[in-house]
C-alpha cells in the first residue's frame, strides 16, 4: 500500500515537473504557487504556451509543506471534544492504559525500540482522532489500580465478564476457542471434525475446552502457535485450535489457512472507563460507534486479522457441547501468550 501511495505522489509529481519546465523553456512565471524545488535553466521553446496562471495547487494534494503529525492536529481541532480538561487526567490527550505483559499479539506487540502496536493500539489512536484529541499511551499492571490512581483514562482489552469495579464500555472484539484449516473460509460441521488431528497450545483454554467437549478429535499438543501453524502447514494436522484472534493473526502468515469456525460462544471485549467517569463513558461509547459505522474498525481488523469475520453465534460450530463454559477471563494462560514473541510481525 505504502509503494503504491508513493508511486502515484512520484507521478504526480513528475507531471508537475514536466509542465514547469515546459513554463520555464518559455521564461513564463505563470504558476500560482511556487515550487518546492528549483528548475534547471533552459533554452526557449520555439512556440508559446497556453496560459496556466489559473491552474491549482496539485501538491496541495499531496501534502507538500504539511507533516503528519500536522494533519492530525488539525484534523483533531476541527471536532470540538465533548471531554473537558476536568474529564482526563491530561488536558488534550486520551490517555490509554494498556497491559503489556499479559496482552499478546495482536492486539498489543512492543518493538525492541518500545514502540507499540496492534489492534489495542490502532483501536485507541481511532477513537482519540474521534475525541478531537491527542493519544497517549502508558503501561499498566491492572484496571481498578490505575484508573483509580489517574494513570490513565482507559484501560484497553478488557473482558466483559472481569471481576472490576470498573464500567466495560462497548465491543471491539470477540475471544473464543476457534478452528483453523487449509481451504476456504467457513464454518465446519461436527461431522467434519470429528476423529481428524488438531494441533492445540498444551494448556490453554482452548485445550482445556476441548477437552470438556464431546467432539472427539486426536490432539497434537505444542508449545506456542507458531509451531501448531507449522503443523498444519506441512499437513501433520488437520486443524488448528487456538484463540480466534491471534489465530488469525498467525493465520495470516500462513498461504491458505482459514477460519472454520468457533469451539463455543464468543465473550466480548470492551475499553474500562471509571465508573465515576459518566461523561469519558459516554464519549468513548460514542466514538467506538462511530468508527465501527464509517469502517475505521473494519481496515483495523483487515490488517490484523485478514478476512476473519466479527465472530457471533452464526460462526459457532454446531452440535458441540462443552461442560462447564469456556470462559477466558478467569484464566491466568490464554491462548497466544508466547504469539508475540515468536510470531511474524506483520506490521
Amino acid at each position: 500500500m505504502k509503494s503504491g501511495k508513493n508511486n502515484r505522489h512520484n507521478g504526480m509529481r513528475a507531471a508537475v515537473v514536466s509542465m514547469a519546465c515546459a513554463l520555464a523553456l518559455t521564461g513564463c512565471s505563470g504558476l500560482p504557487f511556487d515550487l518546492p524545488f528549483e528548475l534547471p535553466n533552459m533554452p526557449e521553446l520555439p512556440f508559446e504556451l497556453p496560459d496556466l496562471s489559473e491552474l491549482p495547487n496539485p501538491f496541495a494534494a499531496l501534502g507538500t509543506g504539511t507533516s503528519v503529525e500536522e494533519a492530525r492536529a488539525a484534523k483533531a481541532q476541527e471536532r470540538t471534544s465533548q471531554l473537558s480538561s476536568e474529564d482526563l487526567v491530561e488536558a488534550g490527550k486520551l490517555t490509554v492504559g494498556i497491559n503489556t505483559s499479559a496482552a499478546s499479539a495482536p492486539f498489543a506487540i512492543e518493538s525492541s525500540s518500545g514502540s507499540l502496536y496492534g489492534i489495542d493500539v490502532d483501536v485507541a489512536s481511532a477513537l482519540a482522532d474521534d475525541l478531537g484529541l491527542e493519544v497517549r499511551f502508558v503501561k499498566v499492571d491492572g484496571i481498578d489500580s490505575a484508573l483509580s490512581a489517574g494513570t490513565c483514562d482507559v484501560v484497553m482489552d478488557v473482558s466483559s465478564a472481569t471481576n472490576t469495579t470498573a464500567t466495560i464500555v462497548g465491543s471491539y472484539y470477540e475471544s473464543c476457542p476457534a478452528f483453523f484449516a487449509v481451504g476456504d473460509m467457513r464454518v465446519a460441521t461436527l461431522e467434519e471434525l470429528s476423529g481428524k488431528t488438531v494441533a492445540v497450545q498444551d494448556g490453554s483454554v482452548s485445550q482445556g475446552a476441548l477437552s470438556r467437549s464431546n467432539l472427539s478429535m486426536e490432539q497434537k499438543t505444542v508449545i506456542n502457535l507458531n509451531d501448531a501453524f507449522e503443523a498444519l502447514h506441512s499437513g501433520e494436522v488437520d486443524f488448528v485450535l487456538c484463540d480466534a484472534y491471534p489465530g488469525a493473526y498467525l493465520a495470516a502468515a500462513y498461504e491458505g489457512a482459514s477460519f472454520v469456525g468457533a469451539l463455543s460462544t464468543p465473550e466480548s471485549y470492551g475499553i474500562a472507563v471509571s465508573t465515576e467517569k459518566a461523561n469519558v463513558q459516554s464519549a468513548v461509547q460514542q466514538s467506538l460507534d462511530a468508527i465501527a459505522n464509517n469502517g475505521v474498525m473494519d481496515v483495523i481488523r483487515s490488517v490484523w486479522v485478514g478476512g476473519m469475520p466479527a465472530i457471533s453465534t452464526e460462526q459457532v460450530i454446531q452440535g458441540i457441547q462443552i461442560e462447564g463454559g469456556t470462559s477466558t477471563a478467569e484464566s491466568a494462560e490464554q491462548d497466544g501468550t508466547t504469539a508475540g514473541a515468536n510470531a511474524v510481525v506483520l506490521f
